[in-house]
């Protein structure tokens, strides 16, 4: 029964570490096509014409694990990717290691408006501003008049 557990992690590690690929939706329908086999093949070892029967139980665990493994490796699947911070946001084509300066993207011909372009507020340049010195010798307490 472990086994079958480490299986579908191990399908569903694959569908999320591509997903959005092909190689992602590759490696589900292979996953859920070794389970359905498994099926089959249970299904074709039964002899019913003796009134014998393989184990119902396995098979009923086998196609509950076809079902989850489909429909959990299906949602990871498609869950969308993280983007990168030079993105083109129009297509998603990597435009790191390009000047951003009036760049435009080689696939869309979108303009880029993001980090370094100089045309978006770049919010991770943080400016720092001196604080205002205080004259020798004044501290609070006389400031406030105590």
């Amino acid at each position: 029964m472990i086994i079958l557990a480490i299986y579908a992690v191990f399908v569903w590690y694959l569908t999320l570490r591509y997903r959005r690929q092909w190689r992602g939706f590759v490696s589900l329908a292979l996953g859920v096509l070794v389970l359905w086999l498994g099926v089959r093949l249970l299904n074709a070892g039964d002899d019913r014409a003796r009134g014998v029967t393989r184990s119902h139980q396995m098979l009923t665990l086998l196609w509950a694990e076809m079902f989850i493994v489909a429909g959990v490796g299906l949602f990871t699947v498609c869950l969308p990717r993280k983007r990168k911070e030079m993105d083109c946001f129009g297509c998603g084509y990597d435009l790191s290691g390009l000047d951003p300066r009036e760049l435009t993207c080689p696939e869309c011909a979108r303009r880029w408006t993001g980090l370094g372009s100089g045309l978006a507020d770049d919010a991770s340049i943080v400016k720092l501003t001196p604080m205002p010195s205080r004259p020798a010798g004044t501290n609070r307490a006389r400031s406030r008049g105590i």
